[in-house]
């Protein structure tokens, strides 16, 4: 049998199973706080750089306490870049890096018994979609690095949550998270005039969105 073979016959097994969850679909949107870690070129510095997040999510609910969800999103993260000139004297900031991003997270929610709270954890794949850097001070101009950006990255994250009920069916939830590359973001090499050696990326998100329940089976939320 053959791989598409493979795909389509669980896709058909997991029919059932879609049929009688208990499914929401939702939106959100949300910001980052990222900044690039690993080697560090003598004198230099990555600090935290905040920028947005926005996707939708698909939520199934697997029991009482336990919610499989299905994200995908745009984000952009990246790094601010400072250099010390003195050791006497604050780093200077040099350039902002961007890293533009197409997101895929599955990521597990575990309620508490009031079903308001939960913890959440997964993992996510990135596809790069645009990558540049600028300096500051400079006259705006986007320099391209895309060739020195790997080809996907892989994260992991985890956070709490927050649900709120609007109405007899629409929810509010607030989520805070932080996420780790586990690949690296960005290869060696020189991207002149800024130097960026080996390097991943990581950080905090805060996302908030709303959420609307789809059931297809007999079983209404409570």
């Amino acid at each position: 049998m053959s791989g598409k073979r493979y795909v389509l016959t669980g896709l058909l097994l997991l029919v059932p199973f879609f049929l009688r969850a208990q499914m929401a679909v939702g939106v959100y949107t949300g910001i980052n706080n990222s900044k690039l870690r690993g080697d560090i070129p003598e004198k230099f510095y990555y600090l935290n750089l905040p920028n947005w997040d926005g996707g939708i999510r698909l939520d199934w609910k697997v029991n009482g306490q336990l919610t499989l969800s299905f994200q995908p999103y745009l984000t952009r993260k990246g790094t601010k870049v400072s250099y010390r000139v003195d050791p006497q004297l604050d780093p200077v900031d040099t350039a902002k890096i961007y890293l533009s991003f197409i997101s895929f997270p599955v990521i597990v929610d575990v309620f508490t018994q009031g079903g308001k709270w939960y913890v959440l954890g997964g993992a996510e794949l990135a596809k790069p979609l645009r990558s540049y850097y600028r300096l500051i001070g400079g006259e705006g101009e986007k320099y391209d690095i895309g060739d020195h950006v790997t080809s996907f990255n892989v994260y992991i994250l985890f956070g709490v949550g927050y649900r709120h009920s609007i109405g007899s069916k629409m929810k509010l939830f607030v989520e805070a998270r932080y996420f780790q590359a586990l690949i690296n973001t960005i290869l060696a090499g020189t991207i002149d005039p800024v130097e960026i050696p080996r390097v991943r990326s990581r950080g905090t998100q805060l996302e908030v969105g709303m959420l609307m329940p789809l059931s297809f089976g007999k079983e209404k939320e409570k």
